[in-house]
């Protein structure tokens, strides 16, 4: 008798959880269904909890953590549906990376991240780092993203809505690109000139993030620049776990 192994089940502490079905440059991987805490590793966040610290599942161990209470975000599990936990992020809530992640003016990435706005329009860093310096933003109408010097580039996007979401945003250094996705479909790309590099140090907000009210799900960023193959292999993985489309 043989049994078959679903490859994307990981386990760790005798904690099951899912690995994307594209493991290749993946840097940071956060899915708030496991191993989020309410202190430093040690006991696990309840629905309404302060999260203390959330654990990296990438195999990088790159954990994110929050000492101040004020800037705590909450653990809730009754928003997204589907038993899926999610990060409630407002005001300025936000999770600092144990490490930095660095990318060169010459290094593609990938960023993925499904969300639930409850309200507000202002932006915010599905990853970032310092003020208005290496982030990934959600904005009304648009998708924005900052290098280290503060220089930005966006693409026409769909405004807010308050449904469950899942976005890709993919920042190409060969073809000199950066492209929006929206759910099951592309949204736009722009051109990339004087783009420099990335100091990722958060996730869920830059500390001056206001006024938008958001649940987050799933986070992954990869080094590389995924294709529109690779997206819809992530995405198909993500609307398999969370209904969003």
């Amino acid at each position: 008798m043989s049994f078959l192994i679903n490859p994307y089940i990981h386990s760790l502490g005798g904690v099951s959880y899912d690995m994307p079905p594209i493991e290749t440059n993946l840097q940071l991987y956060f899915n708030p269904d496991v191993y989020v805490y309410s202190d430093y590793g040690s006991t696990l966040a309840n629905h309404g909890d302060n999260i203390v610290q959330q654990n990296d599942l990438s195999g990088n161990g790159n954990n994110i953590t929050q000492s101040t209470g004020g800037l705590q975000p909450l653990y809730d599990t009754s928003t997204l549906g589907g038993g899926n936990a999610s990060i409630h992020r407002s005001a300025t809530k936000i999770l600092n990376l144990d490490s930095t992640v660095s990318l060169t003016n010459s290094e593609s990435f990938t960023v993925y991240a499904v969300y639930k706005r409850v309200s507000g329009t202002a932006w915010n860093s599905a990853i970032g780092g310092a003020t208005n310096e290496s982030a990934v933003n959600l904005r009304s109408g648009y998708s924005q993203i900052y290098d280290t010097t503060g220089y930005s580039r966006f693409v026409t996007d769909q405004a807010y809505t308050t449904n469950l979401e899942v976005r890709a945003w993919v920042i190409d250094r060969t073809a000199v690109t950066f492209s929006a996705y929206l759910n099951n479909s592309f949204v736009a790309s722009t051109g990339l000139s004087r783009f420099a590099g990335m100091d990722f140090t958060s996730l869920y907000g830059q500390g001056t993030d206001t006024g938008l009210d958001i649940h987050f799900g799933i986070v992954l960023l990869y080094d590389s620049a995924h294709d529109s193959s690779d997206v819809s292999t992530i995405k198909t993985w993500l609307n398999s776990k969370y209904s969003i489309y």
